[in-house]
């Protein structure tokens, strides 16, 4: 994959590698090959988006509470 890496965009890359934890490096692989998007084999077929969304939901929470690491 080390090859393969090179000539992926930094936001496919994260995808990929997000969708690779949900169902493993080798279907990550072969979706990109096929021309799919790296989750299309993935829960749902929507997997990495859904982590950075939520990811994304998590950080303005935390930026809109100056930083703050209490939960509301």
């Amino acid at each position: 994959m080390a090859d393969r890496e090179k000539s992926l965009s930094e936001p496919t890359l994260r995808a990929a590698a997000i969708a690779a934890y949900n169902t493993g490096d080798g279907n990550a692989v072969t979706n990109i090959a096929k021309g799919l998007a790296p989750e299309a084999s993935t829960t749902g077929g929507d997997y990495s988006t859904d982590v950075q969304r939520r990811a994304g939901v998590l950080i303005a929470q935390f930026v809109d509470q100056g930083g703050r690491s209490e939960v509301t």
